[in-house]
């Protein structure tokens, strides 16, 4: 199911026939992604085809029109531009968005990671431009262009929504999510963040301190935060993993594991986003 939410509100500036998908950061941290498509509703000169934030991803300029956004690269691709999160939950969910975006352009045109770039590439390539984006922001997170190209990447292979990695003990691989609810579905409210594993299925967690505490525990034993995923009524991907925990071959887990999941299941309840 597509994460491109469908709002045209800018005609470009002609004809376009992308052979490269450009990735970009707004520079404007806590504009959302409706803030831009309001302003390039406008007859904005630099609006670029998809803008995304940490909930949506909205498709604003035809893919065939070509956009003022890379210099003297313009002709040569599309465009995403990434909003730029102040908190690091947002940051997360921005990620995810983004590359789920990035993956399905790339997909729509048989394209492989190798197509994408980051602005800083085509001002290098190009000319015309001096922007390097997004790597600045990337880096206020402590994060890199190649963890996003491998994220997409892992888009396409369709393997993002869970990685896995092995547990606390190092005994058996397990698999871990993180997921968010954006709206009301499957039992869950909208704004719940959830754990998921296959042995203990979704989890409800009572706070976002949950989500932070688990990704330190992730850092420390794997390098990386848990995978982030959004589920939805257009994608309900609770109730998918649910299925897949039933079907799982790994649901025994250490007397470890299982008192940390109690703990959390004690205190289930709704996440604040």
């Amino acid at each position: 199911m597509s994460v491109i939410t469908e709002r045209i509100v800018n005609q470009g500036h002609g004809p376009l026939t992308p052979q490269y998908l450009a990735v970009h950061s707004t520079a404007n941290p806590g504009a959302t992604a409706l803030n831009h498509v309001q302003l390039w509703s406008r007859g904005y000169d630099y609006a670029v085809h998809m803008v995304s934030d940490w909930t949506s991803c909205y498709h604003t300029v035809q893919w065939d029109r070509l956009c003022w956004q890379v210099g003297n690269g313009n002709s040569t691709c599309e465009g995403i531009e990434i909003c730029e999160a102040t908190t690091r939950a947002d940051f997360d969910r921005g990620i995810a968005i983004a590359a789920s975006a990035c993956a399905e352009r790339l997909r729509a045109h048989g394209w492989g990671v190798d197509r994408m770039h980051p602005h800083q590439w085509f001002s290098a390539t190009f000319g015309g431009s001096d922007h390097t984006d997004p790597y600045p922001y990337f880096a206020r997170w402590g994060y890199t262009w190649e963890a996003f190209a491998a994220r997409v990447q892992n888009e396409l292979d369709g393997t993002a929504a869970v990685q896995t990695s092995s547990d606390m003990e190092g005994k058996e691989p397990l698999m871990w999510c993180i997921i968010w609810i954006e709206d009301d579905h499957a039992g869950f409210a909208k704004g719940t963040g959830c754990l998921w594993s296959p042995g203990t299925g979704v989890l409800p967690l009572p706070a976002l301190d949950c989500v932070n505490a688990l990704n330190a525990i992730s850092q420390h034993y794997t390098g990386k935060d848990l995978p982030v995923f959004h589920s939805s009524s257009k994608a309900p991907w609770v109730v998918r993993f649910e299925q897949l925990s039933r079907e799982s071959t790994f649901a025994r887990r250490d007397h470890d594991t299982d008192a940390i999941l109690a703990a959390i299941a004690g205190n289930a309840g709704n996440a604040g986003k």
